[in-house]
């Protein structure tokens, strides 16, 4: 079974350090706050610290890990080989840069721990899909 977990880059906190840092852990809704995203990790001192994150940069686990055995969240960059993928979501279904043929999942778990690497997100390094997309023009 899938572990389900979360991350999202801090926003808003008084210690100016801790923004655009990713924190991983699980979506907490606080009531009264319907447009807040927090999520929630356990802390190494076993206390449980709740975040605020940047809703754009908050992305789900797809239960992968790559080549390297780093962890795939929707918006990581995955280096394929000749070209550079972002890791998309919608509909309860997780695919590769538009790529959305059905693949078994045995398959795509083999496919990504021989092939696939993380080397980047689309927030922190944008700049990696756009040299890119001027390569395959």
């Amino acid at each position: 079974m899938r572990e389900i977990k979360f991350r999202g880059k801090v926003i808003n906190h008084k210690n100016k350090k801790y923004n655009e840092m990713w924190v991983y852990g699980y979506i907490v809704e606080v009531m009264g706050m319907p447009s807040k995203f927090y999520i929630e990790q356990l802390s190494d001192w076993n206390l449980n610290m709740r975040w605020e994150v940047d809703p754009k940069t908050v992305g789900q686990f797809i239960g992968q890990k790559d080549k390297k055995g780093k962890e795939i969240y929707k918006g990581d960059i995955l280096k394929t080989g000749l070209r550079n993928r972002d890791v998309k979501y919608e509909e309860g279904a997780y695919w590769i840069d538009g790529d959305t043929r059905t693949i078994n999942k045995n398959l795509l778990t083999q496919i990504v721990t021989r092939y696939l690497e993380v080397i980047g997100d689309i927030y922190s390094n944008p700049e990696l899909l756009n040299s890119l997309n001027q390569n395959d023009k």
